[in-house]
């Protein structure tokens, strides 16, 4: 029979991993005083105060992590990785009018593919995937000046190569599905940046659009509530008030 100190344990893991105070009464059939005065004698209460800003804390993803998303990379391995072009590749840029052209519509294909969005207006591309691209089309990599004066180009150059990649945009179904594929995951780990990094790297295999930063924010922080209620459900769902018979005393105000 597991005694009464177990049991403290035990209500204390369901508090720590987000189960409600009136959930956890229910469930182990707790008067809400006892709840909140019996943990506080072995040091949860300062635990929660402290966990409660820390989630706070981590509700947002920093400008740091939405860049490390969001921007191309400069590193040269990497740029060698994600923006090589293929021969098909080049033979299409080629068919743009104008070196200026060719430069943005590949740029806008690499930016594509990764990290997975269109060159948003007014965007000045690094200086090192620009150099890096120039070279392998053989233009000057000061003509992207040229091609980011017209909006017009850059929007239809997005279009244009949204549909010969074939990504979709991202919307309420895409969300769906990253929700239900995430899940499992956010269980195991429900950091935001961890989960942020996930939804991203899955929309590339997809083929989805990137959502904006503060929509991936938001799925990513719904996906970890979630989770939660699910640990919640499977932890309180397997010690129910049935298993602990032996443990009436606490649950009286006794313990």
């Amino acid at each position: 029979m597991i005694d009464a100190d177990a049991e403290k344990l035990v209500v204390v893991a369901a508090l720590d991993i987000g189960a409600t105070k009136a959930a956890v009464c229910r469930t182990f059939d707790i008067r809400r005083n006892t709840l909140i005065d019996s943990p506080a004698r072995i040091g949860w209460s300062a635990r929660l105060k402290s966990r409660e800003a820390g989630v706070m804390r981590r509700q947002q993803l920093s400008e740091t992590q939405i860049a490390a998303l969001f921007d191309p990379t400069t590193d040269p391995r990497e740029l060698v990785r994600h923006y090589t072009l293929s021969e098909a590749d080049i033979a299409i840029i080629r068919r743009c009018r104008g070196d200026h052209s060719r430069l943005g519509y590949a740029l806008m294909l690499c930016y594509l593919r990764h990290p997975g969005r269109p060159l948003r207006i007014s965007e000045r591309p690094p200086a090192a995937l620009v150099s890096f691209v120039a070279r392998q089309i053989d233009v000057r990599p000061e003509t992207i000046d040229d091609y980011l004066s017209s909006e017009q180009n850059r929007r239809r150059h997005a279009a244009e190569l949204q549909n010969r990649l074939r990504l979709r945009p991202f919307g309420r179904r895409p969300a769906a599905e990253l929700a239900s594929w995430l899940l499992p995951h956010a269980i195991e780990n429900d950091r935001l940046a961890y989960l942020a990094e996930l939804v991203m790297e899955e929309c590339r295999q997809r083929r989805i659009a990137a959502p904006p930063p503060r929509s991936l924010e938001r799925l990513c922080v719904e996906l970890r509530y979630q989770a939660r209620r699910e640990i919640e459900r499977r932890l309180t769902g397997a010690l129910s008030a049935e298993r602990w018979p032996g443990l009436l005393d606490w649950r009286s105000g006794r313990g």
